[in-house]
C-alpha cells in the first residue's frame, strides 16, 4: 500500500498567523510529520490537487473553512479551544502577533519559523486553556517562542557589467530568424548577487525530454560557478563570499547525471538506454529526498527535472522556488509546463527554445526583463558541455547577478513594508 503522508507543504511568503496556526493543526492531529519539507510559493494555481496527497498547499482562500472543519471533525474535547485559536489568528485586528512572525520571518526557509516557533507557541496556548482573544498577545511571555533572526544589511561591493544582445527583426514570427535588427544594451550590478548568500534557493530545469534540458542544466550551473569564481578571486569585498552552485539530477529514471555529461558519457545514446530506470512514488520520493538535502545548505541549486508532466515530476520538482523552461516543440510544449510551475506556485523566471544546426537558427537571447525574466534561443546541444554558449553564457549572468538576487530583494522589501503598515 503506498505511503500517503504529506511530504512537502507549500506556503504563502510571508507566513500568516492564519498559516501558522494550520501548521500546528496539521501537526497537532498528525496530519504530516516532523520531517515534512516547507517551501514559499510564488502563488498559481491553488486548487491544483498533487501527487496523490503528498504534497499540500496552505495558500488556497478555503485554509480557513478547511481548518474548521478539521477542528470539529477530530472529536477532541477542547476542540472549542482550538475554534477560538483559529478565529484569533483568523479574524484578530491585533497586530503584535503577525508582527513577530514578520520579525521572525526567513526569506528562503519557513521550516525553522514553522516548526520552532510557531509549534511550541500554539501547544502552549492550548495545553494551558489560553484563549489568544482574551489573553492576547504579550511580548514578555509569547516572545521567547519567536527569536528574531540575526542578519547583517547587505553590502553591495562596486563593480559593473555592462554587454548587449541581438535584437532579431522578426523574432516572435520566426522561430529560425537571423537577420538583426539591432542590439540591446544592458548593465548589471555584480554586487547584487550577494542577496543570495545564506540564502536557500532552488532553480529547477523542466521541460520535454530531447530537448536539450539536461545538457542546458549542466552548462548552466558550470557557466554560474565560472562567473561566482570570477568574483571571488577578485579579494577585498569579495574575499569571504561563500556562495556556491551546485548542479543536482532530478531526474533519476534518466542517468545523464551531474557526472555523465561533463565526462563526455551521456552522448552514447544505446548506453544510456539501458541504464534507464521506470518511474515510481519511491523513485519520486528518492528524488525529493535528494533535492531536500541539497537545499539543507545555503546556495543556489539548479535542478534537472523528469520530461514528463505526471505526480511523479510534480513531486521531484515541489521545492524549487524558480524555473527555466527548455523545449524544442514551442507552440504545443510551453503552455503545459507554464501550467505546470504555475500549479506549484513555482516562479517562472526564463524560457528557452532549443534548435538544431540543420535547421539553420544560432543561439542568443532573445527578451530580457531585468529582475524577471530572460528568454532566449539555444542551437545545438548534444549532451556537452555547453557553458560557452551566447544563450547559456548570457542566462547564466542575467539569473545570477540580476534575477535571482531580485527574488530574494523583492522578499526582502515585502517584509520591510508589513513591517511599516502594522506598526
Amino acid at each position: 500500500m503506498e505511503d500517503s503522508r504529506v511530504r512537502v507543504l507549500l506556503v504563502p511568503f510571508p507566513v500568516s498567523p492564519l498559516v501558522a496556526f494550520a501548521y500546528f493543526i496539521g501537526r497537532h492531529f498528525g496530519f504530516f510529520s516532523p520531517d515534512v519539507v516547507v517551501r514559499y510559493t510564488a502563488g498559481g494555481d491553488s486548487h491544483h490537487y498533487f501527487a496523490g496527497g503528498k504534497i499540500r498547499r496552505l495558500d488556497h482562500q478555503e485554509l480557513y473553512k478547511e481548518l474548521d472543519s478539521s477542528i470539529w471533525k477530530c472529536g477532541d474535547k477542547r476542540r472549542a479551544l482550538l475554534k477560538r485559536m483559529l478565529d484569533y489568528c483568523a479574524f484578530s485586528k491585533e497586530r503584535s502577533f503577525k508582527k513577530r512572525l514578520l520579525q521572525c520571518s526567513s526569506i528562503s526557509n519557513p521550516k525553522p519559523l514553522l516548526e520552532s516557533s510557531a509549534v511550541p507557541f500554539f501547544e502552549e496556548c492550548f495545553l494551558n486553556g489560553r484563549d489568544l482573544w482574551w489573553a492576547g498577545w504579550d511580548d514578555e511571555r509569547d516572545g521567547k517562542f519567536f527569536q528574531k533572526p540575526v542578519s547583517a544589511p547587505v553590502e553591495i561591493p562596486p563593480g559593473l557589467q555592462f554587454g548587449t544582445f541581438p535584437v532579431l527583426k522578426n523574432k516572435d514570427k520566426d522561430p529560425k530568424e537571423r537577420e538583426i535588427e539591432k542590439t540591446a544594451s544592458f548593465k548589471l550590478v555584480e554586487g547584487r548577487v550577494k542577496f543570495l548568500e545564506g540564502e536557500r534557493l532552488g532553480c529547477a530545469i523542466i521541460g520535454p525530454k530531447s530537448s536539450g534540458k539536461s545538457t542546458f542544466a549542466f552548462s548552466l550551473a558550470v557557466r554560474a560557478g565560472h562567473i561566482l569564481e570570477s568574483l571571488k578571486s577578485r579579494g577585498g569585498a569579495w574575499e569571504n563570499f561563500s556562495l556556491e552552485v551546485a548542479l543536482l539530477n532530478l531526474d533519476l529514471g534518466t542517468p545523464t547525471d551531474e557526472g555523465a555529461i561533463g565526462l563526455g558519457l551521456a552522448g552514447d545514446r544505446e548506453m544510456m538506454q539501458r541504464l534507464k530506470r521506470p518511474w515510481t512514488m519511491e523513485l519520486a520520493l528518492e528524488a525529493l529526498a535528494k533535492f531536500s538535502r541539497a537545499k539543507a545548505k545555503p546556495g543556489l541549486v539548479i535542478a534537472d527535472l523528469p520530461g514528463k508532466i505526471s505526480r511523479f515530476s510534480e513531486l521531484a520538482a515541489s521545492l524549487a522556488d524558480v524555473a527555466v523552461i527548455v523545449v524544442n516543440n514551442w507552440e504545443e510544449e510551453i503552455p503545459r509546463w507554464r501550467a505546470f510551475a504555475d500549479s506549484l506556485g513555482i516562479e517562472l523566471v526564463g524560457e528557452v527554445r532549443s534548435r538544431l544546426w540543420k535547421e539553420g537558427s544560432f543561439s542568443l537571447i532573445t527578451r530580457y526583463h531585468p529582475g524577471e525574466f530572460v528568454s532566449g534561443r539555444v542551437a545545438g546541444m548534444d549532451r556537452v558541455d555547453f557553458s560557452g554558449d551566447a544563450c547559456v553564457s548570457r542566462m547564466a549572468e542575467f539569473l545570477l547577478l540580476d534575477i535571482m538576487p531580485s527574488v530574494v530583494e523583492r522578499r526582502r522589501k515585502k517584509i520591510g513594508r508589513l513591517l511599516y503598515e502594522s506598526s
